[in-house]
């Protein structure tokens, strides 16, 4: 298991090209999407987590079986006998993935009945990281436990020759802050995945590892000097547990790896635990013993001492930073066989590369410093709070900037830190007020934001129309008398998090011209409406109702760039409603301003129009309307998610009109915006606005944003 990337000369795929090439490959070969969706999440898990033997590695295996029919793409598991804390199942020869998840599943509802579930399956198949099953029963709050036998490839101790399985084990169990113990392990010395991966990159396999006439592993310990057999009597516990208890094949008589002539009939054993149902504290004990052990002096200073799921952690970090994966080359060759031979669309890679990014790494220009997420959210709050802002709401104003800038919505983050900090110091912002109901019914409610931070009022307030889209299946909530709130999708993703719709929308400063005007007088009034698709996959649209946003012109400013007549007017400096100049566009950006005007600050009895204050005059009240609406697809037609994923894949795929630009949909753009600031690790921002935060720095002597490079 590693904790870093594979080191190869190879690019980074990102996690959901990875899924789409196995569910396209799977769908090939005949089958459901929902199964070919199932074993793509738990085969790119398992890379995701550093199991680099279980993931790519094993989709020609599943191909294999499935076209020589060995493995029934169509089957659904079903119960042989039960009682209310145990359970027999029969896979019927389908998806290890799909057994298994249902196997846990009952084990799961079992405990929270009766304290425990235990279920045995066989006719089962391979079903990927032993450890997916045990985080399954773990993030309902229960301990989980998950076993399988496997083909015969381990050698007991004393003889050169096969007879059990590699035999995983997983325990996954909860612990205080959403720390967690996750052990996911083979009984014998390494998996038999590592020694292809060893095949793949040519490289010679350890003598611990296996028996270099045989080709036999060896039992977890190696030798019996090195108490083999401890990991031999591990490989029969599981064996116990699950070809034995259930029945199925077992030892050496479960089929040969690459056999195509018998089933595998392998068997799966789960457990979940409720541990409330024993002494009390068990996630602070827990908690408490692995801090104390990853506490421990190292041997080695550079190797901290780490428990059971801190690897994988390690490993997921590093994926997160870098965008995504990387294979051996030979793995990426042998995905592009699979893809031409079942005639689908290859492992794509380098698709995608951000403003950002090139701006970053444009040899012509000086290298610019990163700063790192964490760094950038601690001087932003550093920052409020010295001007006197209370610890809770200052960490919800660095949220917010970040989340603006990693999302690439640069003029909404750092960049408006000297505003939010002069609105405080200068008096027009409170930076204690809570926000207030002034009239509420089950669906709609209206909120007095009290002249707060605007990212209070807006959490506040979609939060209330969270809970009653909950209730009655809408949620509509305005407010008045707020701030600037930031990036409008920060709130609709809140709503989509809840796995309902969001739309998000406040009126603004007094910029944008109306159509046939030369001066500012309708904010750029931004709307955001986020939606939930399939497989974690949404909708995300987050814009401004003006041609582009006040920042970005600022931006040019700082840059010393011309500022393009379609963005502003030349001689007044007023924006474009969105459309630019042409007449018989821009009336349309010009009507959605007064439509997000009409749902904030007339609804709402706030700042309206020019009645809003004026930029830069941070001495008197903004008065800003928003308005918040969540909604519950599950009360409309059935099939939201799916018809929203079929939509989106439809445009993706459609024939681009330049082949170097994929066509995206909303929310694409600020994933790869995110993907390219995991990368390199942080965020380049401007010298001068990094200059205008060291001055900013000075004046509140707080410490100065520090770069990483």
């Amino acid at each position: 298991m590693s904790t870093k990337l594979v080191e190869a000369e190879t690019p980074i795929i990102p996690l959901h090209e990875c899924r789409r090439f196995i569910v396209d490959c799977m769908l090939a070969v005949g089958t459901p999407k929902s199964n070919a969706e199932a074993l793509a999440n738990i085969l790119v898990e398992a890379d995701y987590r550093g199991h680099y033997s279980h993931g790519m590695n094993r989709i020609e295996m599943y191909l294999s079986e499935i076209q020589n029919g060995i493995c029934k793409v169509n089957a659904a598991p079903e119960i042989l006998k039960e009682t209310p804390a145990t359970a027999w199942v029969e896979g019927h020869n389908g998806l290890g993935v799909v057994v298994g998840t249902f196997g846990m599943e009952i084990a799961i509802q079992k405990a929270k009945k009766v304290g425990i579930g235990l279920v045995v399956c066989k006719g089962s198949n391979h079903y990927g990281i032993a450890g997916m099953y045990a985080l399954q029963a773990m993030k309902e709050g229960l301990l989980g436990l998950s076993f399988t036998n496997t083909s015969p490839v381990v050698a007991p101790t004393r003889t050169k020759h096969a007879a059990l399985g590699t035999n995983p084990l997983s325990l996954a169990a909860p612990g205080l802050n959403a720390d967690s113990f996750v052990l996911d392990m083979a009984t014998s010395a390494v998996a038999v995945g590592k020694i292809e991966m060893k095949n793949r990159t040519k490289s010679a396999i350890p003598p611990q590892w296996a028996d270099l006439d045989t080709g036999a592993l060896h039992p977890l310990g190696g030798d019996e000097n090195n108490s083999s057999y401890k990991g031999y009597g591990l490989a029969l516990l599981v064996e116990v547990l699950c070809g034995i208890l259930g029945g199925g094949a077992y030892g050496p008589n479960i089929r040969m790896l690459g056999n195509f002539d018998m089933f595998a009939d392998l068997g799966h054993c789960f457990i979940a635990i409720d541990p409330s149902c024993f002494a009390p504290g068990f996630e602070e004990r827990l908690s408490d013993l692995m801090q104390s052990l990853r506490q421990m002096e190292p041997i080695s200073t550079d190797k901290p001492v780490l428990v059971p799921g801190d690897p994988e952690q390690l490993h997921m970090d590093a994926v997160n930073k870098a965008g995504g994966v990387r294979y051996v080359q030979d793995q990426l060759d042998t995905c592009r066989k699979v893809a031409e031979t079942l005639k689908v669309k290859p492992l794509q890679y380098d698709l995608h590369f951000s403003f950002l990014q090139s701006f970053c790494e444009d040899s012509s220009v000086e290298r610019i410093p990163i700063f790192a997420l964490s760094e950038v959210q601690r001087f932003i709050r550093d920052c409020m709070k010295a001007v006197g802002t209370s610890e809770s709401h200052a960490d919800a104003v660095a949220i917010c900037l970040t989340q603006a800038d990693y999302k690439g919505h640069l003029c909404e983050g750092l960049y408006q830190l000297k505003t939010y900090v002069d609105e405080v110091e200068y008096g027009g912002c409170d930076k204690d007020a809570v926000p207030t109901i002034l009239k509420e019914s089950p669906v709609c409610a209206w909120v007095d934001g009290n002249n707060g931070l605007g990212v209070i009022v807006a959490n506040f307030s979609m939060n209330l129309a969270i809970q009653k889209a909950k209730k009655c299946g809408i949620g509509w909530v305005v407010a008045k008398r707020s701030n600037n709130y930031g990036i409008a999708g920060m709130y609709s993703l809140k709503a989509l998090d809840a796995g309902f719709l969001g739309l998000s929308f406040s009126n603004a400063t007094p910029l944008v011209a109306p159509s046939r005007a030369l001066e500012g007088a309708l904010g750029a009034n931004p709307i955001s409406v986020a939606a939930p698709a399939t497989n974690e996959d949404y909708f995300l649209l987050d814009m401004s109702t003006a041609t582009v946003a006040h920042g970005k012109v600022e931006i040019l400013g700082r840059k010393k760039l011309p500022v393009p007549t379609e963005w502003a007017n030349p001689v007044t400096g007023a924006l474009t409603p969105l459309g630019g100049s042409d007449p018989s566009s821009n009336y349309k950006g010009f009507g959605l301003a007064m439509f997000v005007e009409i749902l904030c600050g007339i609804l709402g009895d706030s700042g309206y129009g020019p009645y809003v204050r004026r930029y830069g005059d941070v001495h008197q009240a903004a008065n800003i309307g928003h308005c918040f609406i969540a909604v519950n697809p599950n009360y409309f037609a059935p099939g939201f998610e799916e018809r929203l994923s079929d939509l989106m894949n439809y445009i993706r795929n459609m024939q681009p009109a330049d082949p170097e630009r994929p066509v995206i949909v909303p929310g694409d753009f600020e994933r790869q915006h995110m993907s390219t600031v995991d990368h390199q690790g942080g965020i380049c921002y401007a010298k001068d606005l990094v200059k205008i935060c060291q001055m900013l720095a000075d004046r509140l002597n707080v410490t100065h944003l520090s770069p990483l490079i």
